[in-house]
């Protein structure tokens, strides 16, 4: 008779008639090794955020723990899968601009005084610190 499995080990039955009547040999056969299709792992724990704000990027990763061999079907898809993380908004703190020239003095002869003044450049913005110190300097 023909093998019982299309691969890896299996049984074929030899029947022939005697004189105690039908008798059946059980003799082990093998048709090569079988197939053995790849299976991949389950996906990892998210790695880390490459940013604390505005939009940052991870990944997870997984692995074959079974390799395709003897024919069998590869693993498909990707073995890395990225992700978006920290999406929200980053805070932005305050910025002065550079401050202006002095002003001519107040007085000709005494104590007079000259102003300089600066403006803000960036306003605070998403819980950022507020600017510190004054808009204007008196000397």
């Amino acid at each position: 008779s023909t093998c019982s499995t299309t691969c890896g080990g299996g049984q074929k039955t030899a029947s022939r008639f005697s004189n105690c009547g039908m008798e059946d040999r059980v003799a082990p056969c093998s048709m090569g090794d079988c197939p053995v299709n790849c299976q991949w792992s389950e996906w990892g724990s998210w790695g880390e955020c490459s940013q604390t704000c505005g939009v940052g990027s991870r990944s997870q990763t997984r692995y074959a723990v079974v390799e395709a061999s003897n024919g069998g079907a590869s693993c498909v898809g990707p073995s890395t899968k990225p992700g978006e993380c920290n999406t929200q908004v980053c805070p932005t703190d305050c910025e002065w601009d550079d401050w202006g020239s002095w002003s001519d003095c107040s007085l000709t002869c005494g104590a007079g005084k000259q102003v300089r003044a600066r403006t803000v450049g960036v306003q605070a913005a998403n819980g950022g610190a507020e600017c510190t110190g004054r808009a204007t300097a008196v000397q």
